[in-house]
C-alpha cells in the first residue's frame, strides 16, 4: 500500500535519524525514503508539476546532518546553492522538521546569510499566521558552538529561512499536504513578482540616444558580473540601458528584424524599439551577453515572433539575425546556428 507524506515523514523522523548513528544498511533505506519515496509523494501535492524540479537530498561526498527535500521552480534561479526554493528540512537529532523558503547559501558567510535574508524578509510576508521568518531551530538546543560552528549547513539553513513553519516529532501531521500547498502559494505570488519585475518595459525605455557609436564599436565584451551582482532570484544580473542604446544606435533605428516594418515614435522623436539578447539572458557565459553585439533591435512584431511565433518563423527569424554576426558570436561566446536553436528549443 503506498505510504503517504506524513507516513513518509513520520517513518524518517521515527526510525532513521539522527544520520550519524545509522548503519550503513539504514542509511541506503533512507536514501530511498528521501531521494524517491518522499519526493513522490509530494509530487502528487502539486497542481502544476511541469513548473517544479523536485529533489531529495541525503548528502553527495558524506552523508548529510539534514536530510531535505528540495522543491524548485523551473521559471527562476531556484538552485540550491543560489537561488530561492522551497524546502522540507529534517531536524538533526530527528526531533521535528520544518518547511521553509530558503535563500542560496553557497560561498556566503554566516553573517552575510543573516543580512540578506533580513533584506529579502520584506519580500515574502507571511500569508497565515503559523508561519514565521524566525530563523529555524535545526540543530540540538542549547546550541554549542563548538560543536556546531556557523559555518556548518544546518546554520546557515536555519538563518536562510524567509519563511517557515517547524513541526515536532509529537505533533499530527494531518495538515502537512495542506501546509505544503500553502508555502508553494507563498513561493508562486513571490516568484510571479520577481518575474513582473523583470520585465523588459523600463530597459525598452532606455536611456537617451548615444551621440556616437565610434567609441563602442569595436568593443569587445566584458567578462559576466559575478554572482553577487545578481538580484536574488533571477536568472541573469540586471540589464545595462546603455548597452541597448548602443544597439539602437547602430542600426540606425531600424527594425533588424525587417527593415520595412515601420513603428511609432516616442516623445523623442525615436522610433520605438525592443532589445532582443539573441543569446537568451537566461543563458550563462563568461562572457557577459547584456553586450551590443548580442541585442538586436526589433519592432514589437518581430519580438513578438521570435518568442512567440510558429516554430518555423522563429527559425527563419532567428537564422537571420544570427547569420548577420556569425563570425562575432563564434569569436565572442563559441556559438554556431545549431547551438542557438537549442536555446530556443528548435
Amino acid at each position: 500500500m503506498p505510504m503517504s507524506v506524513q507516513d513518509t515523514i513520520h517513518s524518517i523522523m521515527h526510525r532513521f535519524l539522527p544520520v550519524r548513528n545509522l548503519s550503513d544498511e539504514d542509511r541506503l533505506v533512507l536514501k530511498r525514503l528521501v531521494e524517491v519515496d518522499l519526493v513522490n509523494d509530494i509530487r502528487t501535492i502539486l497542481i502544476d508539476q511541469n513548473l517544479y524540479t523536485i529533489k531529495g537530498r541525503v548528502g553527495q561526498a558524506r552523508w548529510a546532518d539534514v536530510p531535505w527535500i528540495g522543491i524548485h521552480d523551473r521559471r527562476i534561479d531556484s538552485a540550491a546553492t543560489t537561488g530561492v526554493y522551497v524546502a522540507l528540512l529534517f531536524k538533526v537529532d530527528g526531533s521535528g522538521f520544518a518547511l521553509s523558503i530558503q535563500m542560496g547559501t553557497e560561498g556566503l558567510s554566516y553573517k552575510q546569510i543573516k543580512m540578506r535574508s533580513a533584506q529579502q524578509h520584506r519580500f515574502f510576508s507571511p500569508l497565515w499566521d503559523d508561519f514565521s521568518q524566525s530563523p529555524l531551530s535545526l540543530r540540538p538546543q542549547p546550541v554549542d558552538l563548538r560543536t556546531f560552528p556557523t559555518t556548518s549547513r544546518p546554520a546557515k539553513y536555519e538563518v536562510a529561512n524567509l519563511v517557515g513553519k517547524e513541526y515536532h516529532k509529537i505533533d499530527s501531521l494531518g495538515s502537512i499536504e495542506n501546509d505544503i500547498s500553502r508555502i508553494i502559494c507563498m513561493y508562486n505570488d513571490w516568484v510571479g513578482t520577481l518575474l513582473g519585475s523583470d520585465d523588459e518595459s523600463a530597459y525598452q525605455e532606455a536611456l537617451e540616444p548615444v551621440a556616437t557609436t565610434d567609441i563602442y564599436i569595436n568593443e569587445r565584451p566584458p567578462d559576466r558580473l559575478e554572482r553577487t551582482y545578481v538580484k536574488v532570484g533571477s536568472l541573469h544580473p540586471q540589464r545595462d540601458p546603455k548597452q541597448g542604446a548602443i544597439a539602437e544606435r547602430i542600426c540606425q533605428y531600424r527594425c533588424e528584424g525587417n527593415e520595412n516594418h515601420e513603428t511609432f515614435l516616442r516623445e523623442n522623436g525615436i522610433p520605438y524599439l525592443e532589445k532582443h539578447h539573441l543569446i537568451p539572458m537566461e543563458r550563462y557565459f563568461e562572457t557577459s551577453i547584456d553586450h551590443f553585439v548580442n541585442i538586436y533591435c526589433l519592432c514589437p512584431l518581430c519580438h513578438r515572433a521570435i518568442h512567440h511565433a510558429h516554430k518555423a518563423e522563429r527559425k527563419s527569424l532567428i537564422e537571420k539575425l544570427f547569420n548577420a554576426r556569425q563570425k562575432t558570436y563564434k569569436e565572442f561566446y563559441g556559438v554556431d546556428l545549431n547551438d542557438l536553436l537549442k536555446f530556443y528549443n528548435i
